[in-house]
């Protein structure tokens, strides 16, 4: 098979004849897009480049490379299979083995058939470890946006390859920072609540508008703060979710419903019903596609219509969606947690028992990477707030449980029970499946670990920053105890003592050092991780195919004096030399283009990470109000791979 590259002043383009089956060929134009937007700070993808390596993936096996000069007319690439394929562009700084990658692209997945029609598809170079805005397919040199600002919104891989945006807000352009990061979450005065949706193309690189969510009861029905799964057939469901409420609290959605949305119906939303608002709550799903949304701050459950004048609590309710279920009348199924359980918890003010079923908003949820068979079923679920029952005080939680699915009804393990430090004690009480830290507005990634002489690799789950205090012990919010070097078993101080950002004003502390959750064989343990190259709350903790981590953005700083968005980025990875199976963190350089927190971000299928949207401060919040803006901006962070001739 034949390829004539074309090479343009700044794009190369290649048309491809693909022999499918016998004399049927299949023409593929594949356009090379090498240019970055204007005013980028990306490098360029062509920088240094010599050679192009074309790398055909067809029906999951990869055909030998092609490698040919960035200057040639002509190349020969391998026929393609019937059946499904991607091709892998890399730019290399030289053609033997030790050239240096230097940008990458892929097609994604496109299928072969006998019946197929000449297909176009686009291959955006870009330079690797770094991020570059997003522009289309069509004109190159100009950014591509959101088709509205928003921040705390939802992004959902759909089936297709297409990404689907929904919600979120967008915040004036002075906030007062005391609300909007309060327990339980307060209106910042001059917030709107949005709708829209949106579908960004990766083949194009374009936002375009999608229909929005007719909700029954408020049409369109605006909110943030939502929980969101795509579903393997098609469509996604969201559900929960803030919008905005007239005395001061969080109006939590009064109809207590979700969205089904679902590209080929018309119209394109559904309606899913839901037993808890669910806002600020969290979700995840099994490795089998068991979807779960559990806890958030609700009004209580006897007055879904008036819940601005309801003293706001926090959900026990864990709810789970059969995928493989047909048809959208209830389809998520209830399930309170015990009420009899209880656990201690201590404050400032002195130790209690605080029933499990008070519930939690604002917790870290994860599923696992499947590793190992005894995850398979399993959702974690770690950390968050508790409203005591006249809605006066918060307490942060540093426990952590698991939802195991492997049985026909949704349990908890009963052997994870919470831990949190006792500021009364000289030693912090300990009991097994606790985290190190109290922790609220963290975020968990999966990740695959390789225990020191182990054959293969394990699960495990990285626990990443969070809020874990307040300075002034706010509205009841715990104060700030010292960190105990090992988990609070001898009350040694760890060196140094404070290991998270501290802010003035009553503030609230933010963590900067990570916790591994790990799964050796059928044993859980808790181990320190790499610290983070930032304190971050509201950021994005992105797992990659190859068992790393992206973590970005977010709410953090290196002081008290400079806390605002942060544009640092870091690759957590496992690096089974070190004797340990706790990863390690390189950090990203340059980082973000653009600083910002309540984004969101999603693994695109060529491994790419779309991020959209957030906040960006314009100013240290070390006051009560600080100018804020919301983005409509967004980049896409190339990782560089881990195969040897990436090096």
């Amino acid at each position: 098979m034949k390829a004539n590259l074309l090479i343009a002043a700044a794009a190369l383009a290649a048309l491809a004849a693909f022999a499918s089956c016998g004399p049927k060929t299949v023409p593929v134009n594949v356009s090379l897009v090498t240019q970055a937007c204007a005013g980028s700070s990306s490098p360029s993808p062509l920088a240094g480049v010599g050679f192009l390596r074309f790398t055909i993936t067809s029906n999951g096996n990869a055909l030998p490379p092609e490698i040919v000069a960035l200057g040639a007319q002509h190349a020969t690439l391998p026929q393609i299979p019937l059946g499904t394929a991607s091709i892998e562009v890399d730019g290399l700084t030289t053609a033997d083995a030790s050239g240096r990658l230097v940008s990458s692209g892929t097609t994604g997945t496109f299928a072969i058939t006998a019946a197929s029609q000449p297909l176009t598809l686009t291959v955006f170079l870009r330079a690797v470890g770094s991020f570059t805005p997003t522009a289309g397919a069509s004109a190159p040199t100009q950014c591509t946006q959101l088709t509205s600002p928003r921040a705390y919104h939802e992004q959902l891989l759909l089936s297709d390859g297409k990404v689907l945006i929904y919600g979120g807000l967008q915040y004036p352009q002075s906030v007062d920072w005391t609300l909007a990061l309060a327990i339980p979450p307060m209106v910042v005065p001059g917030t709107q609540y949005l709708s829209s949706a949106e579908i960004y193309d990766p083949q194009a690189g374009t936002f375009t508008a999608a229909p929005s969510w007719p909700d029954q009861t408020l049409s369109p029905s605006p909110r943030a703060f939502g929980e969101g799964f795509a579903l393997a057939g098609g469509g996604a469901v969201i559900v929960g979710g803030e919008n905005g409420g007239a005395t001061g609290n969080v109006l939590l959605d009064p109809a207590w419903n979700g969205g089904l949305y679902d590209p080929g119906a018309s119209p394109v939303w559904g309606i899913v019903r839901t037993q808890s608002p669910h806002a600020h709550g969290c979700a995840a799903a099994d490795v089998t596609g068991h979807l779960l949304v559990v806890g958030g701050y609700t009004p209580p459950l006897g007055s879904p219509t008036s819940p601005e004048t309801s003293v706001i609590t926090a959900s026990p309710i864990a709810e789970y969606f059969d995928p493989k279920q047909t048809g959208i009348i209830n389809p998520l199924e209830a399930d309170p947690l015990p009420s009899e359980a209880t656990v201690q918890i201590c404050t400032p003010a002195g130790c209690g028992q605080y029933p499990i079923a008070a519930g939690r908003a604002d917790q870290a949820c994860s599923g696992f990477a499947g590793a190992s068979p005894a995850t398979a079923g399993l959702v974690f679920e770690a950390g968050g707030a508790t409203i005591d029952p006249t809605g006066q005080t918060a307490t942060i939680l540093g426990d952590f449980f698991f939802y195991d699915f492997g049985s026909s009804a949704l349990t908890k393990q009963p052997d994870f029970i919470p831990y949190l430090t006792a500021p009364t004690s000289s030693a912090p009480v300990m009991v097994a499946g606790g985290l190190q830290r109290p922790r609220a507005r963290a975020k968990a990634v999966a990740l695959v670990v390789q225990e020191p002489g182990a054959s293969s690799g394990s699960d495990a789950v990285l626990v990443t920053g969070g809020m874990t205090c307040f300075a002034g012990a706010q509205g009841g919010l715990p104060g700030c105890a010292p960190d105990f070097a090992d988990g609070g078993t001898s009350g040694q101080l760890a060196d140094p003592p404070y290991d998270y950002l501290q802010l003035p004003d009553g503030g609230p502390s933010v963590a900067q050092e990570t916790e591994l959750i790990h799964f050796p064989g059928n044993q859980v343990t808790v181990s320190e991780g790499p610290a983070m190259a930032s304190p971050r709350i509201d950021h994005c903790a992105v797992a990659l195919p190859d068992g790393r981590a992206v973590l970005l953005g977010g709410l953090g700083g290196t002081g008290p004096s400079d806390f605002g968005t942060v544009a640092t980025a870091e690759l957590l990875y496992d690096d089974p030399t070190s004797g340990t199976a706790i990863p390690g963190s390189q950090p990203i350089v340059p980082g973000l283009g653009e600083a910002r927190a309540g984004m969101a971000c999603t693994l695109l299928p060529d491994g790419s990470i779309l991020v959209t949207g957030g906040i960006q401060t314009t100013g240290p919040l070390n006051g009560t109000t600080q100018p804020v803006k919301t983005l409509s901006s967004a980049e896409i962070f190339q990782p560089v791979p881990l195969t040897a001739s990436s090096q």
